[in-house]
Parts: structure tokens; sequence; C-alpha cells
């Protein structure tokens, strides 16, 4: 009779509204339950036979928030039904039968074996052209849901203001304003125009929130040591932008601003982004981000005390690996952590969850994933991509090297 509550339940009526639909769910959620939606996994052990493990079974008892490039390992029809398969555990096995949302690398296409490779973002920038852009990351949400996932790690928002970081050819540039104006038509790419995310749309993520790409020395983790006004004047003006377009999730930096990380930092991810900026949709964790408040930043002894944090601060989901999260169900039964806390956080999951539709629609059609990754329209459309990126400059009448008798001017 439980079974048959839960078929009929008002979180499986898609007449209902979004908000409706998660309260219910989230008031018929165990504490497990709850946890499980705010964490990742990335490896999970399967049989010969490619069908889940009987230790992946109890991993997975009480349901997953998301789960790690499952789609980009295989080629397209078998990475849908790869998809197909995790899917059916969650819709079939699960007590609640919440769908699981499946991640990607997306920086200049999805970033899978026979994924149509686009002109990397820095070259995209020098098209000046947010048309195309928009018409490119429309095709790369395309291939990416077709093989089953539903969340692009991109755009990277990140200004490029120092030669040294390794992750300059994955921004659009060194500014601001047409930053802004790329990132809006990536995130209008991905999840189309709205108000829903339709059926060959993914999320986008902005990332990385904010200050990475200036970290002192050009260095990976560094803090950044930037200016307050230059921080709210230029470096969150791309991150706003895209808030705008609508982005559904956002992911903090790796590094600190004004010695607080920003994956604890309060100030950042929540009176910032959800007061000021206005964002709406949840938060991911870069890679290993709480463990690296112990390891890298130092800030905490173990990582409960980073789950508390982190979660504190405004982080919803903790990807790509069950670390600082995986703890949240006992740090509630202990009274070290308010339930509440924890609820916000599956809520904006949830939210995401139906807003895509993964309750009616939870499964991808592998025929059509062959017949679409890497069809020929798509390649035509890379190489106009990177014709209109190319850029050649030409001395017309002999202009250099200049004359400085002649010149009165230079603009």
């Amino acid at each position: 009779s439980m079974e048959i509550e839960l078929k009929s339940a008002p979180y499986r009526n898609a007449t209902l509204s979004i908000d409706e639909r998660v309260e219910d769910l989230l008031h018929r959620m165990t504490l497990e339950e709850k946890t499980a939606q705010t964490i990742s996994y990335q490896h999970l052990k399967f049989e010969e036979d490619g069908s889940l493990a009987e230790e992946t079974h109890a991993k997975l008892k009480h349901g997953l928030g998301s789960f790690q490039k499952g789609t980009g390992k295989l080629p397209p029809r078998e990475s849908a039904q790869f998809a197909n398969m995790l899917q059916r555990f969650m819709v079939e096995e699960t007590r609640l039968g919440i769908p699981i949302l499946i991640h990607e690398e997306c920086l200049h296409g999805h970033l899978a074996v026979r994924g149509t490779s686009f002109p990397q973002a820095l070259a995209l920038a020098s098209t000046w052209d947010p048309d195309l852009v928009e018409q490119v990351f429309t095709t790369v949400a395309r291939e990416t849901r077709a093989r089953g996932a539903h969340q692009a790690l991109t755009p990277n928002c990140d200004i490029a203001r120092d030669p040294r970081f390794g992750r300059v050819e994955e921004t659009y540039g060194e500014d601001a304003c047409l930053n802004a104006r790329m990132v809006a038509a990536v995130v209008r790419g991905f999840q189309g125009r709205g108000p829903g995310i339709g059926s060959d749309r993914i999320i986008s993520t902005l990332k990385h929130f904010a200050g990475y790409g200036q970290g002192d020395g050009g260095r990976n983790f560094a803090p950044s040591s930037i200016p307050l006004r230059v921080f709210l004047d230029e470096i969150i003006q791309p991150f706003r932008a895209g808030i705008e377009a609508g982005a559904m999730s956002v992911m903090p930096a790796h590094g600190e601003i004004d010695g607080i990380p920003c994956h604890a930092n309060r100030w950042l991810l929540t009176d910032l982004l959800r007061e000021e900026l206005r964002f709406d949709g949840y938060v991911v964790t870069d890679y290993h981000d709480i463990q690296r408040l112990k390891i890298i930043h130092r800030i905490i002894e173990n990582l409960e005390d980073g789950a508390i944090l982190a979660l504190q601060a405004g982080v919803d989901m903790e990807l790509p690996a069950p670390q600082g999260y995986a703890h949240l169900t006992d740090l509630v039964r202990t009274g070290r952590l308010d339930e509440a806390l924890l609820d916000q956080a599956v809520r904006r999951i949830l939210r995401a969850k139906f807003t895509l539709g993964l309750f009616e629609n939870p499964y991808a059609d592998p025929e059509y994933a062959e017949v679409i990754v890497n069809c020929q329209e798509h390649k035509d459309l890379a190489l106009e991509a990177a014709k209109k990126a190319v850029i050649l400059l030409k001395n017309d009448g002999d202009t250099l090297p200049f004359n400085l008798k002649s010149i009165r001017r230079l603009a």
C-alpha cells in the first residue's frame, strides 16, 4: 500500500506546480534520502555484462544527486544505454524513484567519444558573435542530452587577467563586457530561453565564482587579491549576465578571497550570489573542494566541519565524490547541523530535476544519440565557427611601421 501511495503521490503529478511537487517529495524523504541528493559519485562498480554490481546497489539505495561524466567514455549509442541503465535503477529500484543528474564537461563541445569539437572559448570570443555562440552551445546541449546527460560544468566566466593562469584559453578573454555577452549566449544555448528546459537542452553551470582567473602568481588554487570595486564592477559582471540569462547552477572557485575560501564563504555564496544577484538555482562544489578546506586552506580539522561550513555558506551539492557531505545525516542526527539547511539544499536540487522534466522523461534514445552526435550539420557549424574565429591582420597602405614624422595623432 505504501508503494501504491507513492505511485500516486502529488510529486508524481505533472499538472501541479514544481514548487508543490518539490514540497510534497521533500516531506516524504528520510535523512538518508535527503543526504543522497546532495552527493555525487564518479566511480561505481559494474559487473562484466555492464549491470550494476551488488555493492553499487547498496551505495545507491537511497538515491543519488549526480553522477560524474557517465556518458563521455563510450560511443554515443552505448553512452545513452549506460545512462538509461543508471536511471532505470534510480527510477525503479529506489523507494522514491528520484532520477539522477549526470554532469559533463562541455567547454567547447561535449567532452566525449565522437562529440563535435568546436573552437575553444577564447577563439569563440574573438568572433564577437553572440548569436553564433548561442547556436554552438545549442548544438552542444543537443549532443549531450541525447546521450543521457543533463548538466554542463560550463561556461567558464573567469576573466583572463594573468597570462600565467593555466586556463586562459577556457575564458572569453580579458574584457568584462565581452565576457558577459558571451556567457549569456552560452547559457541561452545550453538551456534555451526558458522558462523550462526543453528535452534537447541541459543545465548550464557558471564557474568559478569568483576571481579564479586572478590567483596570485597565476597559480591554481592560489588566493585572489582583488580590490572590492574591481571584484564587483568587473569580475562579477559575466556571472551577473549568466544569472540574468537564467543559469541554473553555479560552481565556486578553488581559491580564497580576502582570506576566506570560496567554498566556505557565506558573503560570497549567499549575500552576494543569492540576495544581490538573485540567483535561484543550486551551487555545486568544484571537484574535491570540501576536502581542500582541510588539505590546502587548512581552516578545518576534519571533513565534518568542512561539510558544516560549506552547507552554511550556501553549497548545495558536493562533486564528484562524497567526502564532506557523506556526513550530513550524522551531523543532523547529532544536532550539529540544522535540518532546515539540508532541506534548503535538497529543495534546490529537486527543483532542477523537476525543471528538466526527468520525472516524466528520465531516459535517452540511444538510436537518436547515434544519429545526432557529430552529424554533418554539427560539423558544418564547427567549421563556420572556426572560420569566424580566425583573425588576420592586414598592413593596409603600408601603415606599419608607423612614420612618426607624418602621424600627428593615433587612436
